[in-house]
């Protein structure tokens, strides 16, 4: 094949000397001017305030105004009407004693009203009323003089404040082709080791991301390329035959959209085939048949991004080991990046990346959820709905929501965070009982889930800041921002909410023996469920709450251990072995090392159904080991045996 062409390079261009700078001095930098932005939103709600307390002095001369009038024309009904009755004429009826001043009443006393105004006590005290609330009006004016020059002071601040922000962001970012550069030598490379014929076009090479972002991009974007060279494209006389150029092409593009910026790799291959999948997880053991059918297309490519998950039959050195997209997953959720894949058979793949413009500042929507204020981070948030009860569908106990053309689970935010300890003033009325209620759509690797909150706060932005050690991360949390008002503010990890199932309150039981079936109450058996796969993650979990069980979920040995780390309680813990970041195996040794663990059952749940697994498994000190596909009834007829450390057959 030829050598391979670079379509439409662009070389950054440089001007001027240049210094180099360490990566942390900048992220000093970065964090000094995060605190800057809280201390400017601290001014901005001073400067509110302010205002709002000018609009209230301003109402109160208003009221004191009208009350000084008021004193006054009833001094001149009353003297007017004290002169009638010298003149011959009745008093007024309302008995209100004036107090004449004596000196002038002497000095005048040879004019009549008419001639001469009269001033007594009581005028004097209306009249000093009046220009009381004259004084204080003037002082109103000067107040608010001074809080529009605030305003202006805190408007300049807000413009330096961003320009600063912009400009030390500019000291952070480089452009995306740092992170592609290399990737044409390699593509040239597997062009002449296996005979493909396949262009490689990068565009927005010149778009600016965050130079922490390079590490977990190389990665990903190696094996993206390598998959759509060997999975995507056909060899060229193959692609002749269907119509198709010989030349195959993946893209790689980087744009900005909103908060994020986007990555597509993109290739005009064979496409992917959702049938395939299907017939290859129930091969694997991943599921069973009738499961299998209940899969969604989006449920299938996850599946994708198994550790071990292939769907070639033949290993070569690029394909069919297994290794790859599970790295691709793994290592844009250490940046809060995620990845989506589209696919038209025959026409070819794109996978979707996306990742925040900025790891430290970012825009967050405040909401309120049992009377606590919580961040939710922007870019998930795929739109805001104002609903009413009527408009809510139900699955068995579970709420649904009907969103473009289709059913998506429907949760209270309260349901999805775990309290210790509540605020002073205990939980907040159920949102699902208002008569309008806000609602969340939010966006992730794991799905689409509605979430209900109490109140709608607006639009922030937030600073950053992640939980330091030796805190471990508590699930659904990102980390916490400090508002302007010196308050702490828990911002959402989206990512790990979404992929949570529900309480007990919100599935229904099965039916089924009562000795399965643990007390209904909120001090039920907890149970994690350990496994890298959304979709098994969920139908297990489902069918352990509809039996009444709590569930803690979690994504790979890791992030099991920092739940355990972090003081969750759990009766049982049902664990896959193959996993990103820590397998079962690894799991299970820490586990059992660990003192305050170490008496916790521990049930594996794998595909791998050898005798040396299971060995390994027993030897380590796991208390049984189930095979995919499980059958629920043996599943839930074992629990209770296991949380009483009794060893069942399986």
């Amino acid at each position: 094949p030829p050598l391979l062409p670079i379509l439409n390079p662009q070389s950054p261009t440089r001007s001027g000397p240049t210094i180099r700078v360490d990566l942390e001095r900048l992220t000093e930098l970065v964090n000094l001017v995060g605190e800057l932005v809280i201390n400017r939103t601290n001014l901005e709600l001073q400067e509110s305030e302010l205002r709002a307390e000018v609009r209230r002095i301003r109402r109160s001369i208003v009221d004191l105004n009208q009350f000084g009038g008021q004193l006054r024309e009833e001094y001149d009904r009353l003297s007017f009407g004290d002169w009638r009755e010298g003149n011959g004429h009745p008093a007024p009826e309302k008995d209100f004693l004036i107090i004449p001043n004596s000196k002038s009443s002497q000095a005048h006393s040879h004019f009549d009203i008419l001639e001469m105004d009269r001033y007594t006590e009581f005028h004097s005290t209306a009249s000093e009323v009046i220009e009381t609330a004259e004084a204080i009006s003037h002082s109103a004016t000067k107040l608010d003089a001074l809080a529009m020059k605030f305003e202006r002071s805190t408007d300049q601040l807000r413009r330096i404040t961003e320009q600063l922000r912009s400009r030390v962001m500019q000291l952070r970012v480089v452009s995306f082709s740092r992170a592609v550069d290399h990737l044409p030598r390699a593509l040239r490379d597997m062009c002449l080791t296996y005979d493909k014929d396949v262009n490689l076009l990068l565009l927005g090479r010149d778009t600016k991301i965050d130079e922490s972002l390079l590490d977990a991009l190389r990665d990903p974007l190696i094996h993206l390329v390598r998959n759509a060279f060997d999975h995507g494209i056909e060899m060229p006389e193959v692609r002749q035959k269907i119509g198709k150029p010989a030349s195959g092409q993946i893209e790689i593009e980087a744009r900005h959209q909103g908060g994020q910026t986007i990555i597509t790799v993109a290739d005009d291959g064979k496409g992917i085939d959702p049938e395939i999948i299907r017939r290859k997880v129930v091969k694997k053991g991943f599921a069973t048949e009738e499961q299998a059918q209940e899969f969604s297309i989006a449920e299938l490519y996850d599946f994708l991004f198994w550790p071990g998950f292939s769907t070639v039959e033949e290993v070569s050195n690029l394909s069919g080991r297994g290794v790859g997209l599970d790295v691709v997953r793994a290592n844009l959720r250490t940046v809060r990046g995620t990845v989506k894949v589209d696919s038209r058979l025959g026409k070819g793949t794109s996978f979707i990346l996306k990742l925040p413009l900025l790891l430290s500042i970012t825009e967050a929507l405040m909401v309120k959820t049992d009377r606590n204020k919580i961040a939710v981070p922007l870019d998930a948030v795929e739109e805001i709905l104002h609903i009413k009860a009527s408009e809510i569908h139900t699955a068995g106990n579970q709420p649904m929501l009907w969103w473009r053309e289709e059913f998506i689970r429907l949760v209270r935010l309260q349901d999805l965070l775990d309290y210790s300890v509540l605020g002073p003033d205990g939980p907040s009325p159920d949102p699902l009982t208002q008569d309008h209620i806000p609602v969340l759509v939010l966006a992730s690797s794991e799905g689409m889930l509605a979430v209900a909150v109490e109140r709608l706060i607006g639009q922030q932005e937030i600073v950053v800041k992640p939980l330091p050690p030796p805190l471990s991360k508590p699930r659904g949390v990102l980390g916490n921002t400090i508002l302007g008002d010196g308050r702490v503010v828990t911002i959402l990890d989206v990512d790990d909410l979404v992929g949570q199932p529900l309480g007990n309150s919100s599935i229904a039981p099965v039916s089924g023996k009562a000795s399965h079936l643990p007390p209904s109450s909120s001090q039920a058996p907890q149970i994690l469920v350990v496994d890298d796969s959304y979709t098994i993650r969920q139908l297990l979990s489902l069918t352990l709450t509809r039996a009444r069980y709590r569930v803690v979920q979690a994504k790979d040995g890791l992030d099991a251990l920092e739940k355990l780390q972090s003081g969750l309680d759990c009766s049982l813990a049902i664990v896959d072995i193959e996993m990103p970041r820590m397998d079962g195996f690894d799991l299970l040794r820490s586990i059992r090392s660990t003192q305050r663990f170490a008496n916790i059952p521990v049930a594996m749940l794998t595909s791998r159904s050898g005798e040396k697994h299971r060995q390994m498994a027993m030897e380590l000190g796991a208390n049984q080991y189930f095979t995919k596909p499980y059958s629920e009834t043996q599943l839930l007829e074992a629990i209770p045996k296991l949380m009483k450390h009794q060893t069942v057959d399986s």
